[in-house]
């Protein structure tokens, strides 16, 4: 199921231009938030309309709806994201190799 095929009302109340994703740890963030909820960061966040779109498509498909407390509180996406230091530091590395040498693909 796309995004053109759910539609805005059924992702609730939540349109694209109301969230951010944190271009550290991938989280879905309110727009609104000054750092993310998961891991803190303060930095850049991507706010395209298209990847946000995306983001909440994977937020329904994995947890069957879109609510508040998934993108306000830790301890929604718990599962969904590592919360140990060694894992934000792997995704870290593997961000800077990104950004020096391409994605690998």
């Amino acid at each position: 199921m796309s995004w053109r095929q759910i539609g805005h009302q059924e992702a609730g109340p939540f349109q694209a231009n109301n969230l951010k994703i944190c271009e550290l740890c991938g989280a879905l963030n309110l727009a609104k938030n000054k750092e993310c909820f998961v891991c803190g960061w303060r930095g850049k966040f991507d706010r395209r309309v298209e990847v946000v779109q995306l983001a909440m498509e994977v937020m329904i498909r994995r947890h069957g709806r879109l609510e508040l407390q998934m993108i306000s509180s830790p301890s929604a996406l718990h599962a969904a994201t590592s919360s140990s230091r060694f894992a934000r530091f792997r995704s870290l590395c593997a961000r800077i190799m990104d950004w020096f040498f391409g994605k690998n693909e």
